[in-house]
């Protein structure tokens, strides 16, 4: 019998994992082929070495997932771990049976599997974290519905939200601080706090952001291996969930990152992607590769508004590290971006292709990447046929071009600048209280 989508049922089963997710449309085509079964207390859902590609969902009672005749396990169907698959492996690596009389869902996997893929392009006011401002589990469904965790593999979105590990931080805490070394990923469960940086060791720290609920924090260090270059303190009482380095990478990180090798470079570029230089600017002036556009991490989201979505993006640095942590944000904000492995350090010196080639600069001693394309658009100015429309349109081609390029330059040295008047600022005002103190000792 089809389950009304207004029905108590039916928002029962929207808070499973990954039905949560789903739009609405989509819930509706699984609510109008799935049953609610029952089961009466002694009563075995499934036994160890079963083999079939079931998910079972429990709605309501107490289920015991059981090995060798022991209880290892009491999953409560009200409870965090009652959202997901009762111990979905397959083949069973467990039994599972019932502790009180249940109502309960099998799904097919494979079926479930191909409703949950590809969605992303869907309109996103049909997604399950619109539906109720007042949802008190917001920071579940913006993280589910993260380009970063929608392209998990299920298994992993488990072990993940499963390993979340929640603590409190009162207000004015350090939860972070810059220069220590990475440990957890942090999600913001309730509260808001305060992200800050120091340009120097002496300077006061300069606020960046203010953080809110859902929003996420730490992951920058463990990408790179660096550490932490910012620090975050609590403005409010907060409830903070977080994920420690090693869950973080097994489960977050080599599943969502994608890398290309230098041999791959130039079949990249010929299919319309484009390199985005994550360097200090002072790095990208002494050697860079040619035809690329720095934004350096610190600026990355002031020039989101200048790249091309339609586009991949290939992100580079010196050894891959901080491509690791540019490449996250990319992914989170729904872009296309690779990372080239090894970063610009691991760039061959000779020639790889007719699109691309490598040439030496004596002054700085490094390896440059000249773009042929690039050549070859200004030749094209300078062979331009007789046709005057015919040169005007390549002309204002190449002029386009140009005029991105400075957009994007134009973006970094605004924050830059934004960013030395306020240490011009920080610094006056302890002139003035240094005075004040020798005035008053």
């Amino acid at each position: 019998m089809p389950i009304a989508i207004n029905s108590k049922e039916a928002q029962e089963i929207r808070k499973f994992i990954p039905l949560a997710t789903l739009p609405l449309p989509r819930f509706e085509n699984i609510c109008a082929k799935i049953e609610i079964l029952t089961a009466l207390p002694g009563e075995t859902l499934f036994k160890k070495g079963d083999d079939n590609k079931e998910l079972v969902y429990l709605l309501s009672g107490e289920v015991s997932l059981q090995a060798a005749g022991m209880q290892v396990e009491v999953i409560d169907a009200q409870s965090f771990s009652g959202r997901f698959a009762l111990a979905h492996h397959n083949p069973r690596k467990i039994s599972a049976v019932a502790l009180s009389s249940l109502r309960y869902l099998r799904l097919d996997a494979d079926w479930l599997f191909s409703l949950t893929k590809n969605f992303n392009n869907e309109d996103n006011i049909n997604m399950a974290g619109n539906e109720s401002e007042d949802n008190p589990d917001d920071w579940m469904t913006t993280l589910l519905n993260s380009p970063i965790f929608e392209s998990l593999p299920p298994a992993n979105l488990q072990k993940l939200l499963m390993s979340l590990e929640e603590v409190k931080a009162s207000k004015g805490t350090i939860v972070i601080r810059q220069g220590d070394p990475g440990e957890y990923y942090y999600l913001i469960k309730q509260g808001q706090c305060i992200l800050s940086r120091k340009p120097s060791p002496n300077a006061r720290d300069i606020k960046l952001a203010q953080l809110r609920s859902s929003d996420t924090f730490g992951e920058d260090a463990l990408l790179s291996g660096l550490p932490i270059n910012v620090s975050v303190t609590a403005l409010t009482d907060l409830s903070l969930l977080r994920l420690n380095k090693e869950k973080f990478i097994t489960l977050i990180k080599t599943p969502a990152l994608k890398y290309i090798e230098a041999n791959d470079l130039e079949q990249e570029l010929k299919a319309g992607a484009f390199i985005v230089d994550v360097r200090l600017q002072d790095d990208y002036i002494a050697w860079h590769l040619k035809g690329s556009i720095n934004a350096p991490f610190f600026s990355l989201l002031m020039q989101f508004k200048t790249f091309d979505r339609s586009r991949n993006i290939i992100v580079v640095c010196d050894d891959g590290k901080a491509s690791a942590a540019a490449a996250f944000l990319l992914l989170r904000n729904k872009f296309s971006a690779k990372i080239l492995r090894n970063g610009l350090c691991g760039l061959p010196t000779e020639p790889t292709g007719n699109l691309v080639r490598f040439i030496h600069n004596a002054t700085v001693r490094k390896t440059f990447l000249e773009d042929a394309e690039q050549e070859t658009e200004a030749n094209e100015i300078d062979n331009a046929p007789e046709n005057t429309l015919e040169k005007l349109m390549t002309e204002n081609k190449h002029l386009k071009a140009m005029l991105q390029k400075l957009k994007q330059q134009c973006a970094v040295t605004q924050q830059e600048k934004e960013l030395l008047e306020k240490q011009v600022q920080d610094l006056t005002e302890q002139l003035k209280d240094t005075l004040q103190q020798t005035k008053n000792p």
